[in-house]
C-alpha cells in the first residue's frame, strides 16, 4: 500500500503561491487566443479539460494577485496575458470572494 494509499489524485502546482496541491483543489486556467497582436486572454476552465495550454490556481483572491504580480501567468503562458476577462469568470464562481486587485 504505502505511497499509493496516501495518494488523492494528481497533483499541481498553484501559479500564484506556487504550493502543491491536489488537483481537485485547484482551479484550472486556460489560454483564450485573441486577435493577432494582441494579448491572449485567460479564462477559468469549468471542464478542466479544455484543449490547450493550461495554468493552475487556488480559489483565492491572494493567490491571483500573486500570480499576476509575481509573473506566474505570464510564465505559464509564455508570454503577456490579459487577466480581465478572468477576474469576471472567479466573480460568477464565487461572488463572496473579492477577486478585484
Amino acid at each position: 500500500m504505502g505511497h499509493d494509499a496516501e495518494r488523492t489524485g494528481p497533483e499541481r502546482t498553484c501559479v500564484g503561491c506556487r504550493k502543491a496541491a491536489p488537483r481537485a483543489q485547484l482551479l484550472r486556467l486556460v489560454r483564450e487566443e485573441t486577435l493577432p497582436g494582441a494579448a491572449p486572454r485567460i479564462r477559468y476552465d469549468p471542464s478542466r479539460s479544455a484543449p490547450g495550454r493550461g495554468a493552475w490556481i487556488h480559489a483565492d483572491a491572494q493567490c491571483l494577485d500573486l500570480a499576476i504580480t509575481r509573473g506566474g501567468l505570464a510564465r505559464s503562458f509564455r508570454g503577456a496575458v490579459d487577466t480581465g476577462l478572468l477576474v469576471g469568470d472567479l466573480e460568477e464562481l464565487a461572488p463572496t470572494t473579492s477577486w478585484k486587485r
